[in-house]
């Protein structure tokens, strides 16, 4: 299912003719680069107040933290980012609905807020999602970096970042981990 849908964005810019040319756009090659455009999303999601600061800067943290942890291991630490946004945040977000409906029928205390999921879900990613880190990029960000594994082993094709070669092995995470 991953491979069918390529994480690969398509765009167009002009080539030395004028013309506009379809180009494969890849991930940032480098931890500032994606802080950089996280920086933007971040501005974006305050403006319509979908996640507090705090706990945009605390994902933030925590992909900073791993990058400077695993220092050469930045494409297996943004396949992780790109996961955990695109694929685990849903799942985060339903089970919280679902506390959250639980909660409220049994008259329970819940700091989760309907008008503003993506918060609770930010936080969640951030914060409590340990075992799913540890198993996605800890864990494979050791044995990279005793030289037990191979970058190539653990990182697939569905978030290659720019300046990053083709690798032709799959992941080794499974994809229904929670």
């Amino acid at each position: 299912a991953r491979l069918a849908r390529k994480r690969r964005f398509i765009g167009l810019v002009p080539n030395e003719y004028g013309e506009l040319v379809k180009v494969e756009i890849l991930g940032p090659p480098s931890f500032e680069h994606w802080e950089a455009c996280y920086f933007v999303f971040a501005t974006g999601a305050l403006m319509l107040d979908m996640i507090d600061n705090g706990n945009l800067m605390a994902y933030h943290r925590k992909i900073k933290q791993l990058a400077k942890k695993y220092s050469s291991c930045w494409p297996l630490i943004y396949q992780a980012d790109v996961r955990m946004r695109s694929e685990r945040a849903m799942k985060i977000r339903d089970e919280l609905e679902d506390q959250h409906e639980i909660a409220l029928e049994n008259n329970w205390p819940t700091h989760f807020n309907p008008k503003q999921p993506w918060n609770a879900v930010w936080k969640q990613m951030a914060a409590a999602e340990e075992k799913w880190w540890w198993r996605n990029v800890e864990r494979p960000g050791i044995m990279i970096t005793a030289h037990v594994a191979k970058l190539d082993s653990y990182v697939g094709h569905d978030a290659p970042v720019s300046g990053q070669k083709r690798l032709q092995t799959l992941p080794t995470v499974d994809e229904n981990d929670g």
